[in-house]
């Protein structure tokens, strides 16, 4: 496998991760259940992880396709801007998590509601910037999600014009 590919696996992690960490932490908040609020918890410090490679994984993945027909390098560049934030975003999340994970593993007669209310918040916005990074990445290499013209359009379009005539 090539850093391309890995690139490809790992960024929709971040995306699905931190979904289904709110997910869990929404409904263990809902239905006051700490196994569940601490599940969404584990989800999230593991998507915080995973997030890592993902963007390791972007640079050397840019280099694979850089000169192939379609490539934006601004676009590119853009992506790997929003990343670095993407990546700063999600290692606050998972260090939240991590350790309200632990406060709750530790005590557990405590009430950390609000902390998890609010890590919930971090969550959402976390989960609303990996889609935004991955809508761009999805872009670097399909003109047709940016709206410019393609091969196939052109064909499609040609193939009409005649059936007009």
């Amino acid at each position: 496998m090539t850093a391309a590919h890995f690139h490809l696996l790992l960024n929709h992690m971040p995306i699905l991760g931190s979904l289904f960490g709110l997910i869990l932490l929404f409904v263990g908040l809902i239905r006051n259940n700490r196994i569940l609020q601490k599940a969404g918890l584990a989800t999230f410090v593991l998507m915080a992880i995973v997030t890592i490679p993902a963007f390791l994984t972007g640079e050397p993945a840019e280099h694979m396709v850089e000169d192939f027909a379609g490539f934006s390098h601004e676009m590119a560049h853009e992506h790997e801007e929003l990343g670095e934030k993407g990546l700063i975003i999600a290692l606050v999340l998972g260090a939240m998590s991590g350790l309200l994970w632990f406060l709750l593993s530790r005590n557990k007669h405590l009430n950390y509601k609000k902390a998890l209310w609010g890590t919930l918040v971090v969550g959402f916005i976390t989960f609303l910037f990996m889609v935004l990074i991955g809508n761009h990445g999805g872009k670097i290499r399909r003109p047709e999600l940016r709206g410019e013209p393609t091969e196939m359009n052109h064909n499609y379009q040609d193939t009409n014009k005649h059936h007009e005539d």
